[in-house]
């Protein structure tokens, strides 16, 4: 392996070996030269839809999710989790009684400051999708926006 820290597919081809496509076959292959870690991937990204994903084989946990939202108008915003959070996200996420709502922090960085939208709220339902969240509140601010979420 000869990169560092490259999101990409791996195809498998048996219990011991693995390859990367478009990964230049050169570099050491053993060791912490030929580690991989699995990683979240985002399929959708705009202003007002961001859905991660997890990763098919492995382990890895959700701790936080920053997004930048270039001019901003829209009055709200829906982010999907994935659903298999036991193995892959943050928290369970299965259910109203194993949910782990992030929290939210919103600002306004169109300006030379930052200002923290006061008004910006995130909610879920009770009763369906225990997975998806939905920004809203003052968010559709008509300038460049930063949120992030802690879970």
């Amino acid at each position: 392996m000869n990169v560092d820290y490259v999101y990409a597919d791996v195809e498998i081809t048996n219990a011991n070996t693995f390859t990367v496509p478009n990964i230049a076959n050169s570099g050491d292959t053993s060791g912490t030269e030929g580690a991989y870690i699995p990683a979240f991937d985002i399929s959708t990204l705009s202003n007002t839809a961001l859905t991660v994903e997890a990763p098919s084989a492995g382990n890895c946990q959700l701790i936080s999710l920053q997004h930048f939202l270039d001019a901003m108008e829209d009055s709200s915003l829906t982010i999907t989790l994935p659903l298999n959070a036991l193995d892959n996200g943050a928290g369970d996420n299965n259910s109203l009684s194993t949910r782990i709502p992030p929290t939210l922090n919103y600002y306004n960085v169109g300006g030379s400051s930052s200002s923290r939208v006061g008004a910006a709220t995130i909610s879920f339902s009770t009763s369906t999708n225990p997975n998806v969240y939905t920004l809203s509140g003052g968010i559709d601010t008509f300038t460049d926006c930063l949120y992030l979420l802690q879970f």
